[in-house]
């Protein structure tokens, strides 16, 4: 965990800053710092295979590819963003953090709503049954697919 926690940390810094220069609709540099993420994953890997690194410090490749390509990304918006320009910011985060905080009750009640049978499936049967998981992968896969979602409005209106 250790190894791998710097680049959590970086990977969500850089999931901003990715949509900051998709935002900006420079597809090119987006498209290019989406594959270097695994350009250098795969150098990171090479090195590490390179010097014998033990399999508990493997991680440790997250972490170098993700700080790396922070250091590009925070290149790219000081290069094609005017930091000045971000002046009355704090009123627009204002809005933005109301609208995000009406939306977080109803996301969380569906989210109970989805797995509550799982969770009341699980505290039934004994630990380590195997249907808790087998119910489970069904349930996210019926969920994920798109007709799912037409099936259910069909069936609840009849």
């Amino acid at each position: 965990m250790l190894w791998v926690a710097p680049g959590l940390f970086c990977f969500s810094i850089n999931k901003v800053l990715l949509g900051v220069v998709n935002g900006l609709r420079r597809m090119r540099a987006f498209a290019l710092y989406t594959s270097l993420r695994y350009v250098l994953l795969a150098v990171a890997l090479g090195f590490a295979y390179a010097t014998g690194l033990d399999g508990e410090q493997l991680p440790v490749i997250w972490t170098f590819a993700e700080g790396v390509l922070l250091l590009v990304l925070v290149v790219e918006l000081f290069a094609n963003v005017e930091v000045a320009r971000g002046t009355g910011w704090r009123t627009e985060a204002r809005k933005h953090l109301a609208f995000g905080v009406r939306g977080v009750g109803a996301t969380l009640a569906a989210e109970v709503n989805s797995k509550l049978d799982v969770w009341m499936l699980g505290s039934v049967l004994p630990n380590g049954s195997p249907a808790v998981g087998i119910y489970s992968l069904g349930a996210q896969i019926f969920e994920a697919s798109p007709s799912s979602r037409s099936w259910s409005r069909t069936t609840s209106t009849q």
